[in-house]
């Protein structure tokens, strides 16, 4: 019997190793989102370099970023540059997010035409010696011509500490739609029930497109009050923009979501939440 090479980490054409799991196979990922198990002498050999999507025939709207003049189009562009990814040596767009999550990656597959199904891995991960499996679902596309469109848009592949808001690529009246995309993919909510449900919502990004969203922010609502910090002193080209003010975060998420198409189902309920709480507080004023 042979030494045992481990090769893991390896690359063989478009698949990358990623663990061994006995009796001489080997479990890849391959650069079109897949994964296989294949044996190690075809490996190495280049009897095998893909997970077979070579042979695989999948279509998608290879234009869907030419023009952004839909909802549709200024959602999913809000989303990719917020919590996408732009790969252009492999030509690929892709995006992770947590299974639970999903439900908007379906959403954007669904937008952008895409034949091929969302992929899904789980990772033991460990955080202060806590261990935890977390379950991930992928969406990943592979078109030079989106690749292209996405850049011509400033969504390059190291875009998070200088991506800007891309003004004069599409009309103001779509910009609440980009805006949710980019909350959605980067952005959070926090209703406090015990303080009378006092709101934030914080943004983090590039501190160049912090500096634009706030200024289109202060633009669309008089008087809203902006707070930016950078999230670690080291880095002052990342920064988080927060509205703590409860009218002004009423008012900005029933901006984003309000008789929108499109969207993470997740803060959706959140919107339906700070509506639900709206509606109360008008109700108890009335009845005063």
């Amino acid at each position: 019997m042979g030494k045992f090479i481990d090769i893991t980490g390896k690359r063989f054409g478009k698949l990358e190793v990623i663990k061994y799991c006995g009796g001489s196979k080997w479990l890849c990922n391959c650069d079109c989102g897949g994964t296989t198990i294949v044996a190690g002498p075809d490996l190495k050999n280049g009897h095998t370099a893909s997970c077979g999507c070579n042979k695989k025939k999948f279509s998608v709207d290879d234009g869907f970023f030419e023009s952004i003049n839909t909802e549709e189009k200024a959602y999913v562009l809000g989303f990719i540059s917020s919590d996408g990814y732009v790969n252009k040596k492999l030509n690929q767009v892709k995006a992770d997010l947590k299974s639970t999550d999903e439900d908007v990656l379906v959403k954007i597959k669904n937008a952008m035409n895409y034949t091929n199904s969302i992929k899904h891995y789980t990772y033991n991960l460990s955080v202060d010696g806590y261990k935890y499996v977390e379950e991930v679902s992928r969406l990943v596309i592979s078109s030079p011509k989106l690749v292209s469109d996405l850049e011509n848009l400033g969504v390059t592949q190291a875009k998070s500490n200088i991506i800007r808001f891309p003004f004069g690529c599409f009309d103001k009246s779509l910009y609440r739609h980009y805006f949710r995309g980019y909350f959605d993919g980067d952005g959070s909510i926090s209703i406090n029930h015990k303080r009378h449900d006092a709101m934030s919502i914080n943004i983090t990004s590039s501190d160049e497109m912090c500096c634009d969203m706030s200024e289109i922010l202060k633009e669309i609502f008089d008087g809203i009050t902006i707070y930016k910090y950078h999230r670690k002193k080291s880095n002052p080209n990342n920064s988080t923009i927060i509205v703590a003010n409860r009218e002004y975060v009423i008012r900005l998420m029933e901006w984003m979501y309000e008789d929108s198409a499109i969207y993470l189902d997740r803060k959706y309920h959140k919107y339906q939440e700070i509506n639900h709480i709206k509606a109360q507080t008008t109700t108890s004023v009335s009845d005063g």
